[in-house]
């Protein structure tokens, strides 16, 4: 029960975010996504060993950023939370589990 507080509290926060971001000016919205694009490697993905090629990084705008943390956050809420609170006899917990692994659920939320 408190991480699913803890979650909808985070989501309300994501919201006030959003609220910021869509306020500010598209030409601090680019200087922004500028600064970040400069601070990262482009080369991050590629591994150490191996002749694998260079995955090239592909950086999403703030709004588009903090929209899908969103997404997992609500994902989360939905494949964690419920289960366990929802989910009171271990049928249906493994009915659940069933659903949630055919379910297009956020890979970084697994």
């Amino acid at each position: 029960d408190s991480t699913k507080k803890l979650i909808i509290a985070a989501v309300k926060k994501i919201d006030r975010l959003i609220g910021k971001i869509n306020h500010d000016d598209k030409e601090t919205l680019e200087k922004n996504d500028k600064f970040v694009s400069k601070i990262f490697d482009p080369h991050v993905n590629r591994r150490l060993l191996g002749s694998t090629p260079v995955r090239k990084i592909k950086f999403k705008d703030s709004l588009e950023s903090v929209q899908n943390l969103k997404l997992i956050f609500h994902e989360l809420d939905w494949a964690v939370c419920d289960l366990f609170l929802k989910g009171n006899t271990l049928g249906r917990i493994k009915r659940m589990l069933s659903h949630i692994s055919i379910s297009s659920i956020n890979i970084l939320s697994r």
